[in-house]
């Protein structure tokens, strides 16, 4: 069995169709007709003897992986054999190295599972993972394992249902997440090193807009399923430059565009609403944002009824401009509690709850007489 599987190896072992030679020899302009015998034997002398493709070909074995792999990469040796005989035997020694790398993999496990101080021979690493809920679970895996092999025993085990179509598994570093690439994917545990983690993540897509303009930009986040809102806004503020942001949710079904309409209809989102809670983990559901605020233009734009004169104007006058302005100051307030303010930046809600009116200007601390409302009448 061993001797037949070893012979299957080599490439001079493979014979390529009549058809193939035809080319190759027309190719070369050589004289494609005859019997597969006579084309067959100058096919092979046009390849340059087969003696010596036979001596280069016999030297790659799976005796010892890594100088087969290595040898197999060499340029100098690639280049003095032909392209069709090369690629075709490449892929037969691929198949061959594969199929024997499951073999061994497959001892190896039996006698682990028969001879305990097998594992003493071994060597091993521990791969820290982060579920979807942010538990932390460590795990042993032996030098040789694959990557893409660990990662999807790990999604099957540790992932729910619910959750399988749209958790990916990545790497986490300071707080970055990143995906896994395929090379990585091919790679050996032995490639790990003991900080490096891996977690449970998906994506979000955010469509941006402003209060000033009707048209929404599209961003793709990378998050955990217990990212809260404010997370959120912190991950789009490297992306925008905003003061304040409002967030609603809305399933977009499978259309790769927003509008107004959508924004309207859609469910306000808290900021203390969860990836998880708010349900952005389900098929198209999509989270809107608009930066600014119309409220805040309310605010800027008002004015009382010529505060100078004040002493002139009634009652009544006076008490409907207090409603009116306590009516912004009370929608502001509203609006403000759903929109982000950066850590630098005074919150408006606190501001508007001052008991005392703030006052901004200094000199009018000593012209009182003539600013305050008279409390004679």
């Amino acid at each position: 069995m061993a001797s037949t599987y070893s012979d299957s190896m080599g490439f001079a072992d493979h014979q390529p169709s009549y058809r193939e030679m035809q080319q190759e020899l027309k190719k070369r302009k050589i004289n494609a007709g005859g019997t597969k015998e006579e084309l067959t034997k100058r096919y092979k002398k046009a390849l340059g003897g087969e003696d010596k493709d036979k001596e280069i070909l016999s030297k790659q074995t799976i005796c010892h992986l890594g100088e087969n792999v290595t040898y197999v990469e060499q340029k100098s040796v690639i280049t003095r054999m032909p392209d069709l005989y090369t690629y075709n035997g490449l892929i037969n020694q691929i198949k061959a190295i594969k199929y024997q790398v499951v073999t061994v993999e497959n001892l190896i496990n039996n006698r682990l599972k028969n001879e305990t101080k097998n594992q003493n021979q071994l060597k091993f690493r521990s791969l820290t993972f982060l579920d979807p809920y942010g538990n932390q679970i460590v795990n042993k895996h032996m030098d040789h394992e694959l990557i893409n092999k660990i990662v999807k025993i790990y999604k099957k085990d540790y992932v729910p249902k619910y959750l399988q179509r749209w958790i990916h598994i990545g790497h986490i570093d300071h707080d970055q997440i990143s995906s896994i690439n395929e090379s990585e994917l091919i790679s050996t545990v032995s490639e790990c090193i003991s900080s490096h983690q891996f977690i449970a993540y998906g994506r979000v897509t955010v469509w941006l807009g402003s209060y000033d303009n009707p048209t929404f930009k599209k961003y793709v986040l990378a998050v955990v399923l217990i990212d809260n809102m404010e997370k959120i806004k912190r991950q789009m503020a490297r992306l925008e430059r905003f003061m304040c942001m409002e967030l609603k949710s809305c399933i977009l079904n499978n259309r790769d565009e927003l509008n107004e309409r959508d924004w309207n209809e859609g469910k306000v989102v808290k900021w203390e609403d969860t990836i998880l809670s708010s349900g952005l983990y389900q098929d198209n559901c999509v989270l809107m944002a608009k930066i600014g605020n119309e409220k805040i233009r309310h605010v800027l734009a008002f004015k009382f009824k010529d505060i100078k004169n004040v002493h002139q104007l009634s009652s009544a006058t006076l008490q409907e401009s207090i409603v009116q302005a306590q009516a912004i100051l009370s929608a502001l307030y509203r609006k403000a509690t759903t929109i982000y303010t950066a850590a630098d930046i005074p919150k408006l809600t606190e501001i508007i709850m001052l008991t005392d009116a703030p006052n901004g200007n200094d000199d009018d601390k000593n012209n009182s007489d003539d600013n305050d409302v008279s409390h004679d009448q």
